[in-house]
């Protein structure tokens, strides 16, 4: 089995303290949150690549490390709001919302 990543971990955590009958209510906490990690990274390294066709080319090395850092930021920052920390959404029912 895989380990749960941090993407896991920090949905994991958001969930036992703001959705808390939903945690209760899954029936493999560590599984759902495994894959909700590995979906999370998945998405947030789509994101970020789709970002990262905006920056323009020939930028020095520290330039460009800067800028990918950056994007690696906002893509985390966008995914996460949307799919973990919206507390608007409605409580999923154990089953993955994409």
């Amino acid at each position: 089995m895989v380990s749960m990543n941090h993407y896991g971990f920090q949905a994991q955590e958001h969930w036992r303290t703001h959705r808390p009958t939903e945690f209760a209510e899954l029936d493999d906490p560590q599984e759902f949150f495994t894959q909700l990690g590995e979906e999370l990274a998945a998405e947030i390294d789509q994101r970020q690549a789709a970002l990262e066709k905006a920056i323009p080319a020939g930028e020095d090395y520290l330039a460009e490390f800067g800028r990918q850092m950056g994007t690696r930021s906002q893509a985390e920052d966008e995914v996460l709001r949307s799919r973990v920390f919206d507390l608007a959404q409605p409580e999923p029912k154990g089953d993955l919302v994409s």
